[in-house]
């Protein structure tokens, strides 16, 4: 299965080939940008994609894959900035793309940023609040 971006569905690029046009995505526009999986490589003109992978197919991965605490909101917001990283690191070195090992733009890579974000920080985050409230109240004078 191949991964196409397309900001719009107009708009086709496999790898992506103009950086300018992911140097274009905000966290505010990374909202509209999805990945389409087709059966051709590239795909064929006017050639209409069989799956679209966006926030919600990643909600979809996230809960398969037994977090079970992610929500739609939490998605929508990381999914947003996810993109935004990523799209920056391509637009910064998009020699690397070429690469399949350090493939950054593309689905699995968005998936496995969602999973850090919701394994280390959100999942962790209360502990670490805890914690941190314990360390102050040992280190205040009495």
């Amino acid at each position: 299965m191949d991964f196409f971006f397309l900001p719009s569905p107009r708009l086709t690029s496999y790898p992506p080939s103009n950086t300018s046009i992911l140097s274009e995505i905000t966290p505010e526009s990374a909202m509209y940008y999805s990945f389409h999986t087709t059966f051709s490589t590239p795909p064929e003109p006017g050639s209409v994609p069989s799956t679209v992978l966006g926030p919600a197919a990643a909600l979809e991965e996230l809960l398969r894959r037994g977090c079970t605490l992610a929500t739609k909101p939490w998605v929508d917001n990381h999914w947003c900035l996810v993109l935004w990283k990523l799209a920056g690191m391509v637009a910064l070195d998009p020699a690397k793309e070429a690469i399949l090992e350090q493939k950054r733009w593309c689905w699995e890579e968005v998936i496995r940023q969602l999973l850090y974000r919701f394994v280390t920080r959100s999942t962790n985050w209360p502990i670490y609040q805890i914690l941190k409230l314990f360390s102050r109240a040992d280190t205040k004078e009495s």
